[in-house]
């Protein structure tokens, strides 16, 4: 029996690439084979890891932005090409040929940013980041339909009022930036 969250999720991973499908597989069966056989015992290579990532914690030593996007980039094979927004949307074409979609009121920097501001996009490897507006979307989040609902989680009571803020002005007819 499959739950509905599980049926709905393999029906997107239908749409990814080999590659990544392949990647998911594998951990599936990974984690299977963990269930069968009990509790999980790390190897000597693993323990060894662990302790030098606390230690390396403990010391104040993190990965590097570029390490991190470099990992990430192992398992991300679809990247952004081009940002454009509309009125109340924001469009990301990837580099596989689609095309996503996301409401601006999912972002409240986005949603309040002058057309100006949401332009200065840099592109990467696993997302889209905004310096001036101190805003980063994963690709990732994007494609799996979730962006708004867990940003909305994280976002601030103060932010949310600005964009409530603004919002209400723009209805008003106070502002042309939303």
């Amino acid at each position: 029996m499959k739950t509905k969250k599980l049926t709905e999720v393999l029906e997107r991973i239908e749409a990814w690439p080999p590659e990544a499908q392949n990647a998911l597989a594998d951990f599936a069966l990974d984690l299977d084979a963990g269930f069968k056989a009990g509790d999980y015992e790390p190897t000597p290579e693993e323990l060894a890891g662990i302790d030098r990532g606390l230690r390396d914690a403990a010391e104040g030593r993190f990965a590097t932005p570029q390490q991190v996007e470099a990992a990430f980039a192992k398992f991300m094979t679809v990247c952004a090409t081009s940002v454009r927004f509309d009125d109340h949307t924001m469009w990301v074409d990837l580099t596989d040929g689609r095309t996503l979609g996301a409401p601006l009121a999912w972002f409240p920097r986005l949603l309040c940013a002058t057309p100006a501001e949401r332009e200065q996009v840099e592109l990467s490897r696993v997302g889209l980041h905004w310096e001036t507006l101190d805003e980063d979307i994963s690709i990732a989040s994007l494609l799996s339909g979730h962006a708004g609902t867990n940003r909305a989680a994280r976002r601030s009571t103060e932010l949310d009022a600005l964009a409530d803020e603004a919002l209400a002005e723009h209805r008003a007819g106070g502002s042309s930036a939303v």
